[in-house]
């Protein structure tokens, strides 16, 4: 075809020869390629989906191993089948078993800090000792730090005493003048009462003096005036006593309807498969099954030794949402091993009862059918003086007695 082109009227040249009809050919092809490749993608596309089990799998399977690697860098003393052991022998365990998994990795982290057993319990009374002696010098009680120092090295516990003054004065000069004031002022007290009782006009004027000097009054030597802090009235103690019980109620009420609530979800997952319970019944059973789990942690007594230990932690801290948290979980680790073999037992006897239940009803509706059967015509029939027929044997009888029936 031979070349030819037109000027439009703003001067701009068009081709209207072979060219053009080359590039509808090209338009043509990339078309057809453009479609090729959507078949592609549409290809691809049903590739993925075919592979996204196996892609999360893979991914599962790498964050296990990651996990895994991670953890072993902990050096666990303790020769242990690893995930990709477990796993290729019970491919599916831990998809069946999904706590498993995490029971798992947390026991490795707990050996990597207590390699036996006795060492968790150590370390558990080592960490209730401090919180009592925490608690004993928060409230002001050394008591309980003395008879321990004296009951592990008494020549540590002289060293603890001579040391505790120089270095109180040396961390709050303040308070270690108000702990000294007590024994100066029961020395001039001493010295003017030794005066008086010996007629030693020196000696008690030398405790009048040293009075003055230091406490800028010769009244502490007679005993009329004192710089000593006096202890909190009892109404005081007895707003701080109320105070602290306000707070340990609010915080008891709180942690205890969390348990309650979470023990309810975790009891009702599993405890009515086949809808065989109304609602009421399910409440119930649910609510027996709490009542046994606590009377059966209450004569637990490492359990209580644990949740009292966590309640005197919260109390020193201000009962903060933290430790409430703590508490809620400490309980309900224990709890929930209890909570399959409980509620089997509650289920059981709930699914018995129902079960008498029917057979009586079933037992009572069959006897009256059997006994209307019976009676002539189906049904109870009276007599005018309200006995009812009863079924005669008649083969029994003789042709009087018949007659006379």
């Amino acid at each position: 075809m031979a070349d030819t082109t037109t000027v439009d009227l703003a001067g701009v040249t068009t081709s209207t020869t072979a060219d053009q009809e080359d590039m509808e050919l090209l338009n043509a092809d990339v078309l057809e390629s453009n479609a090729a490749t959507l078949e592609d993608d549409t290809e691809e596309t049903k590739i993925d989906d075919e592979d996204t089990t196996k892609l999360e799998d893979d991914q599962e399977n790498k964050t296990e191993i990651d996990e895994e690697e991670e953890l072993e860098k902990l050096k666990v003393p303790f020769d242990r089948p690893t995930l990709k052991d477990i796993k290729e022998k019970y491919p599916n365990i831990f998809k069946d078993f999904p706590q498993l998994r995490d029971g798992y990795f947390r026991e490795l982290q707990y050996t990597a800090i207590f390699p036996t057993i006795e060492d968790a319990k150590e370390a558990f009374d080592d960490v209730e000792s401090f919180s009592s002696f925490r608690e004993s010098a928060l409230a002001g009680d050394p008591g309980p730090v003395l008879d321990s120092l004296e009951a592990a090295d008494k020549k540590a516990l002289g060293n603890f005493a001579r040391n505790f003054l120089p270095k109180l004065y040396q961390k709050n000069a303040d308070m270690y003048r108000e702990v000294t004031t007590p024994i100066l002022e029961n020395l001039v007290r001493h010295i003017h009462s030794a005066g008086v009782k010996n007629d030693n006009e020196d000696l008690r004027n030398s405790a009048l003096n040293i009075s003055k000097y230091l406490f800028d009054t010769d009244e502490i030597a007679t005993g009329k005036k004192t710089t000593v802090k006096t202890e909190e009235t009892p109404e005081k103690n007895t707003e701080k006593i109320a105070e602290q019980a306000r707070k340990l109620n609010l915080a008891y009420a709180e942690v205890q309807s969390s348990i309650h609530n979470n023990l309810k979800k975790l009891i009702l997952a599993d405890l009515d498969p086949n809808n065989v319970f109304n609602p009421w019944q399910r409440r119930g059973i649910i609510e027996e099954v709490i009542k046994r789990i606590g009377e059966g942690l209450e004569k637990d007594p490492s359990h209580m030794k644990i949740i009292g230990s966590r309640w005197k932690r919260a109390e020193l801290n201000g009962y903060t949402d933290e430790e409430k948290t703590k508490i809620v979980t400490a309980y309900l680790a224990r709890a929930k091993s209890l909570i399959p073999i409980t509620r089997e037992k509650v289920r059981a006897a709930a699914l018995g009862t129902k079960t008498k239940a029917a057979a009586d009803k079933t037992s009572r509706v069959e006897s009256k059918t059997r006994i209307d059967k019976e009676l002539p015509g189906g049904r109870a029939h009276s007599e005018s003086n309200g006995r009812r027929f009863q079924k005669v044997d008649y083969s029994k009888m003789s042709d009087d007695d018949i007659l006379n029936s």
